[in-house]
């Protein structure tokens, strides 16, 4: 087995999220994990945090995500993905839901845990009304975030949904009992007032 220090984690090539059904009015982070194949595909998603209705917009098209996989060496291999969905009102209607405690979540071991979460501020001169923007966020191996990429850009959002994003921090992922760098993938959904 090669050592874990040449684990590169996998890189999300294609995402599909559904909007979120008129009239929801609940705010929260969904976390879901994603079995990703040495081939990139995912071949099957587990719910870890559930917040209704919103699970669905999480879980149901995930069968369609692909990614560039995982590899260890030169090989590509099998993995688990952590994906969250931040669901984030607007100010004017509802007061930001708090961030959830901190727990054990039933993970795989190569998947990052969760110590410190950060839900965003709605930006107060957004006008795109809902929207979502996807942000890939680089765990090292001690847990740190150290980077951040947005996948899926709404000019007005980006910039709340980096923000926080880069304050969240992580137990890292392991691999052969040893720490390695992970990604995470984040949704934030911004909703706008009704």
């Amino acid at each position: 087995m090669l050592a874990a220090a040449t684990f590169q984690p996998p890189r999300l090539t294609y995402i599909k999220l559904d909007p979120v059904p008129y009239g929801a009015r609940a705010a929260g982070v969904v976390a879901v994990e994603a079995s990703v194949s040495a081939s990139g595909a995912v071949d099957g998603v587990r719910t870890i945090k559930s917040v209704e209705p919103f699970t669905a917009l999480m879980t149901g098209g995930a069968s369609s995500w692909t990614f560039e996989p995982a590899r260890d060496g030169d090989q590509p291999v099998a993995c688990h993905q952590l994906m969250l969905g931040i669901f984030r009102p607007a100010m004017l209607l509802y007061p930001a839901p708090p961030p959830p405690e901190p727990k054990d979540y039933p993970l795989s071991d190569d998947v990052p845990r969760p110590t410190k979460w950060s839900m965003p501020p709605y930006p107060p001169n957004a006008t795109a009304g809902d929207a979502i923007v996807v942000v890939e966020v680089d765990v090292d191996d001690g847990g740190a975030v150290t980077g951040t990429r947005v996948l899926t850009s709404v000019p007005g959002y980006d910039d709340a949904a980096l923000g926080a994003a880069r304050q969240w921090a992580f137990k890292p992922a392991t691999r052969a009992n040893r720490s390695v760098r992970s990604r995470v993938i984040m949704a934030f959904y911004f909703r706008q007032p009704l």
